[in-house]
């Protein structure tokens, strides 16, 4: 009897989350998040992963949308705008299925690069700070499929970087406990790693401040793979921009995509399989897919207009795991939890 009762809160739990869960976040073909200026302005625009169905999100005119991320669970995004006040660039949140409105959580300056945290409570993001940019974070909410926007309180961000030096383009790794960015503290550009502490955090010296490149060209665009095990950068050090790899303590660092074209904004896939970021090799700036071994570069868009910043939208919720072709999310840890 008590088995028979443990299986039908398992089952029921199934069904709690699957109802929780929009249908554009259960499809089959994990989608990807971009910036395309297809019509005029910068808009962020969704496809699937095979680069049909584009869809214009964010349908703007007078502003210029930039750098999106999606929310663990892929309800709601995160992007840079400058539809702040004198055109200051700010960071917005609105909901993924572009029925609700945006809502500006920032009221900075020159405020860009936002990134979800793996659990969906805190936003890490890049900043002006007296006359450099610097790493700060944002306290959100947990994630919540009907959440409203608009209700949003404004909190004080953590500066977590701090001046004199530029540190940018933040990554969060998997399990949330560090943050991959660019600095130059060491003169130009280079990856770094350091430990998230948000409790009085000491600015001027990172915790576990750790530098992974060490180049004289910029080294920048850090994106962690679901594992944890590698991350993915773009670095000029081939006189061009190409797409890296290496290990998470900088070593064995390998060059994917090795041609004359600029590749930048490199963005793992939920599984952890594949690779997408932004190339001009066609003559403009389009989104490619490749194969984490550099083989199989596929353009998906391929049109005039210029596409930028891939993302891929994570279908994964706190607590939930992804097969390798990112194509299905289970949580039995957390639902087992529930015996």
């Amino acid at each position: 009897m008590t088995a028979n009762i443990n299986q039908l809160i398992i089952v029921i739990n199934v069904l709690i989350c699957t109802l929780l869960i929009p249908s554009y976040v259960q499809s089959a073909s994990p989608k990807i998040l971009f910036v395309s200026d297809r019509e005029n302005s910068k808009d962020i625009w969704t496809m699937k992963s095979d680069g049909q169905e584009p869809k214009n999100l964010t349908k703007t005119r007078k502003t210029n949308e930039e750098t999106p991320t999606a929310s663990p669970g892929g309800i709601h995004m995160t992007f840079s705008s400058d539809g702040g006040a004198n055109k200051a660039r700010w960071i917005y949140i609105m909901p993924l299925d572009s029925k609700g409105k945006r809502r500006n959580v920032t009221e900075g300056a020159g405020e860009t690069n936002p990134v979800w945290s793996p659990t969906g409570t805190e936003i890490a993001y890049t900043a002006l700070a007296g006359n450099s940019l610097s790493i700060y974070i944002l306290s959100v909410w947990n994630w919540e499929p009907k959440i409203n926007v608009k209700a949003i309180e404004m909190v004080e961000p953590v500066n977590i970087t701090g001046p004199p030096s530029t540190d940018t383009h933040p990554a969060w790794s998997p399990d949330g406990t560090k943050i991959a960015f660019s600095s130059n503290r060491d003169g130009d550009l280079e990856i770094h790693t350091m430990d998230v502490v948000l409790d009085d955090p000491d600015a001027d010296n990172p915790p576990g401040l750790l530098q992974l490149t060490k180049n004289e060209v910029v080294d920048w665009q850090p994106s962690w793979s679901p594992d944890g095990t590698k991350i993915a950068f773009s670095s000029k050090r081939d006189g061009n921009w190409e797409i890296y790899v290496m290990d998470i303590d900088g070593q064995n660092q390998v060059n994917l995509t090795n041609n004359p074209a600029s590749d930048q904004s490199p963005s793992w896939s939920p599984g952890g399989a594949k690779i997408a970021f932004s190339s001009n090799r066609d003559g403009n700036r389009e989104i490619y897919v490749m194969d984490i071994d550099g083989q199989n570069q596929v353009n998906l868009t391929n049109n005039p207009a210029k596409d930028i910043t891939p993302i891929w939208l994570s279908q994964v919720l706190p607590g939930q795991s992804v097969d390798s072709d990112g194509k299905s999310a289970t949580s039995w840890g957390k639902i087992k939890s529930n015996k």
